[in-house]
């Protein structure tokens, strides 16, 4: 992935989140929004640096949404 799949993601994400009625992170979406402005443009990383924090982001999400006080609203059955 390139920056630019980076910043396509969230929007895109957040679309089909709300799609599904299941959109239970706007504290989240907010930061990442935040951390995206901060970072500008022309990041110096490479791609498999990038690819590599996407992962490393993937595999602590249950532990940042700890962290942040996430949660999500369990569905009914």
């Amino acid at each position: 992935m390139k920056e630019r799949d980076f910043k396509g993601l969230l929007p895109r994400i957040q679309n089909k989140l709300e799609e599904y009625g299941k959109n239970y992170y706007p504290s989240l979406e907010t930061l990442i929004s935040e951390y995206f402005l901060q970072a500008g443009n022309n990041w110096r990383l490479s791609t498999d640096e990038l690819n590599f924090y996407f992962v490393l982001g993937m595999n602590l999400v249950d532990e940042v949404s700890k962290t942040l006080g996430l949660t999500k609203e369990k569905e009914e059955v």
